[in-house]
């Protein structure tokens, strides 16, 4: 597909930019104008390779994406668990060891249909009797 000049014109103004291509992050838990409005351009290197744009572009989203998640110690996990079931919600966990939550695992908890009945908690360094059950 080809855009001819009009077209490039439209889009720079609908987008308020003076560049295309143009990488832009449009916060997840915004709508409309507001999130048009809290949108920013991604910044990569201009002169890298492929592997280093993909890696600057993830890094972006990965860093700017509003989750749900609730970072706990095993004390506050056994503790909310407890009152969430309770409440008739169910408590997902995500264990890891170093490094961050997966990407993945804050996308799903922003979904909408699950924000009634789910909490997501995460635990970084859990012990070996909360892994080995």
């Amino acid at each position: 597909m080809t855009i001819d000049e009009d077209q490039t014109a439209d889009l720079k103004r609908e987008f308020k930019s003076s560049k295309l291509p143009q990488f832009r992050f449009y916060p997840n838990l915004k709508t409309g104008q507001e999130k048009r409005a809290a949108s920013f351009e991604i910044i990569y290197p201009k002169n890298g390779d492929i592997a280093e744009v993909r890696e600057a572009v993830l890094e972006e989203i990965f860093s700017n994406y509003a989750t749900d998640v609730k970072d706990v110690s095993e004390k506050v996990y056994y503790s909310l668990g407890g009152a969430n079931s309770k409440d008739g919600k169910v408590t997902v966990v995500y264990m890891y060891e170093e490094g961050s939550v997966d990407f993945v695992y804050k996308a799903l908890s922003s979904d909408p249909y699950l924000k009634e009945d789910v909490v997501f908690m995460a635990i970084d360094g859990p012990s070996k009797s909360m892994t080995q059950d």
